[in-house]
This record gives structure tokens, C-alpha cells and sequence, in this order.
């Protein structure tokens, strides 16, 4: 299996069509980010080519956080997946979001992940990240983290440091 991180929602306001998804609003942003996380961590949505629910699943949201520059999805597939994600074949993600969903236990969810399809091409296109450009740097970073008896430091070089920098200075601008 390989993982991806996936960009889902921004942080401020998404035009949908004729609708105004307020994500602007911080209490609104974060009641949807709660929702989602409770979501996925109960859930684990599937993971599907091109919004088709012909039964083949392709992999499953694993984690779902939010940061400054919006909501992120953790996913994982097989690797004949991967080799078509990293070859450009499925460059962005399409999340399939229900607003104020019931489920079928009843509970009302402000926000339920009912999947995530890899698509080749967006629906935002102003918006969207590209999975690889993301996952690139996801993965320099991810490869510059080692552990010592349970202490983790940061060994960046290249493009990984630069953006490690670039991410700690906005981090400082946003507080």
C-alpha cells in the first residue's frame, strides 16, 4: 500500500456552483473540520477513480487534519494505484462532501467524507493541488524525520529544507 495526502477543502470561502460554502468563518471552518476528522476516524471513506461507485474500491481515507491552508485527507491504495497517481494519470482529488448528513444511525454529521476520487481532471481548478506536486513535498518531509529512543528531529536538504522554512515562516505570520 502506498499513502497520499490529499488537499480537500481551503480555509476560506469555496463557491460551489450557486452555493456559498462558508469556510471563511471560523466557527463554520472548524465545526466541519471536527465533523470530518470524527468522520473519517469512524469511517475510513473509500477511495474511487472518477466518482464511480461501481463497487471497485480503490483505497480508504485513513486520516483526515486542517491546517492554515485548509482541510487535508490522508489516503492510502495499492501500488498498481500509486504507480498511476505518481505517473499523472489522476493528478487531483474530488471529495464528495454531504452537508448536515444523516446517517443511517441517525446522528446528524455537519459534515460526512462519503468518499474521495482520484480524477484527472478538477472541478476548482483555481483551487485545487496537484496530488504529486503535494505528495512530493509531503514526502521529502516525511523522509527527513528520524527517531532516537522515542525523540524525533528534522534532517532536511534541498527543496525539502527550503519548503520546511517556507512553512515555519508563514506558521509565524498567521499567530
Amino acid at each position: 500500500m502506498s499513502q497520499y495526502l490529499a488537499h480537500i477543502l481551503p480555509d476560506d470561502d469555496l463557491h460551489d456552483g450557486d452555493q456559498l460554502i462558508p469556510l471563511g468563518d471560523p466557527n463554520f471552518y472548524n465545526t466541519v473540520l471536527e465533523s470530518l476528522i470524527a468522520w473519517v476516524e469512524a469511517v475510513q471513506p473509500p477511495v474511487l477513480l472518477e466518482h464511480e461507485r461501481n463497487g471497485t474500491v480503490m483505497g480508504k481515507v485513513t486520516r483526515c487534519f486542517g491546517d492554515e491552508g485548509g482541510i487535508y485527507c490522508q489516503f492510502d491504495v495499492p501500488d498498481s494505484v500509486a504507480l498511476d497517481i505518481d505517473a499523472g494519470a489522476y493528478r487531483f482529488v474530488s471529495p464528495t462532501v454531504a452537508w448536515s448528513f444523516t446517517a443511517d444511525t441517525g446522528e446528524v454529521w455537519p459534515a460526512a467524507l462519503l468518499e474521495l476520487s482520484l480524477v484527472s481532471v478538477p472541478r476548482h481548478y483555481l483551487r485545487q493541488r496537484d496530488l504529486t506536486e503535494l505528495n512530493s513535498a509531503y514526502s521529502q518531509l516525511a523522509a527527513g524525520w528520524t527517531s532516537d529512543e522515542g525523540y524525533y528531529s528534522l534532517d532536511l536538504t534541498g527543496e525539502a529544507a527550503a519548503l520546511f522554512v517556507i512553512a515555519q515562516h508563514l506558521r509565524s505570520l498567521c499567530k
